[in-house]
């Protein structure tokens, strides 16, 4: 992680923090590298993931700012979703990336549930994006949204996107037979909040793992 703020790998490293230094730099960027070890780690161990008590992969502050890092956290978003999508599909393993303003997850082909968070997420302003996985349309049935999207409508890009949406009940339904981006808005202050949560998660001793954009974190 060449990038990160030298004061901020000295505060963790008075942690206990473990700090890898990763040479190459002609592969992934530094959240790849993050999520690699991150699950390299679990691969290695002999910790058992299940539905009562998934692994929740939450990885702050990956959109916005430059849009070439943006498209790199959607794909990165993307690729780990599809390499893990039968931990996923069982429950067992959950990727969510957000900034200030955003959450963002992967619908895989199949039906979708989500669960709206009351404490973070707005009811309005939420988007289901077609991904050009395969260059393939999507067709999508939903059910919980303000706008419903139905077989009819297929999703792609120079086509149809359902953006601005909202959510009708705290609990959609999303059928699809290709991979799709969901994002909805946060509350104002629910950033700070959830960099509450994770600087509290530290200092009790919690893993995590620091990538570059978290810099601003503190």
């Amino acid at each position: 992680m060449d990038s990160v703020d030298k004061k901020i790998l000295a505060h963790y490293a008075k942690k206990d923090v473990k700090i890898l230094k990763i040479e190459d730099q002609n592969g992934e960027n530094d959240l790849g590298k993050a999520l690699n070890f991150l699950l390299k780690g679990i691969r290695d161990s002999d910790l058992k993931l299940d539905q009562t008590k998934p692994l929740k992969i939450f990885a702050l502050g990956v959109f916005g700012g430059r849009l070439d890092h943006t498209f790199s956290s959607l794909n990165l978003l993307l690729k780990y979703s599809l390499l893990y999508h039968k931990l996923i599909r069982q429950k067992k393993m959950n990727i969510t990336f957000s900034d200030s303003y955003s959450f963002g997850t992967i619908f895989l082909p199949g039906k979708n549930l989500y669960h709206r968070s009351e404490r973070f997420e707005q009811k309005d302003f939420c988007g289901i994006i077609p991904l050009p996985n395969r260059g393939l349309p999507a067709n999508i049935h939903t059910t919980g949204l303000k706008w419903n999207i139905t077989d009819s409508n297929p999703l792609c890009f120079g086509s149809f996107i359902s953006s601005s949406n909202s959510f009708a009940h705290n609990q959609i339904s999303v059928q699809t037979d290709e991979p799709l981006f969901f994002t909805s808005s946060l509350f104002h202050g629910s950033w700070n909040k959830m960099k509450h949560t994770l600087v509290s998660a530290i200092n009790l001793g919690k893993n995590f793992i620091l990538s570059r954009k978290m810099n601003h974190l503190l």
